[in-house]
């Protein structure tokens, strides 16, 4: 029996997951994609397209992060390294990043003075608009209306 009530998690090293992320930043934005890297490119093309929407500039007003599918990370510790506002997570746990609260995907939730969203992975939403279906890109839209007020 343990006298510990709660998991603990073992995270990545803050100074190492900060100098991961790339990007202008501008806009506060943290995106969060894990993407293999033989598909990155794709989705990372596919996010620019999805963000061009909502009149953010991926490179310019974004910083981007690519994590491991199971990588566990603080991005409380992260957040007061990097000038972040909003995250948008895409395939990742709000648990793999240190936050314990439940977090309805598509809708966006005040954490700890940022904005959490969390989304199916980019690889998912992409594959589903290939083939024609709106419905994960349609709440995605409808989130990031919602996010940026548009």
């Amino acid at each position: 029996m343990s006298f510990l009530d709660f998991d603990l998690i073992m995270i990545a090293d803050s100074a190492t997951i900060s100098d991961r992320c790339f990007g202008g930043g501008a806009k506060g934005v943290l995106v969060i994609l894990t993407s293999p890297p033989e598909i990155r490119e794709e989705m990372e093309a596919f996010a620019a397209k999805v963000f061009a929407a909502a009149q953010i500039d991926l490179h310019k007003d974004a910083t981007l992060l690519y994590v491991k599918p199971d990588e566990q990370f603080s991005l409380a510790q992260l957040s007061r390294q990097k000038p972040v506002r909003y995250v948008l997570a895409f395939g990742i746990p709000a648990a793999n990043m240190g936050v314990q609260a439940l977090v309805q995907a598509y809708q966006p939730a005040g954490i700890e003075g940022l904005t959490l969203m969390l989304a199916h992975d980019i690889a998912a939403i992409a594959e589903e608009r290939k083939q024609g279906g709106k419905q994960l890109s349609g709440a995605l839209w409808n989130a990031l209306k919602l996010l940026f007020k548009l």
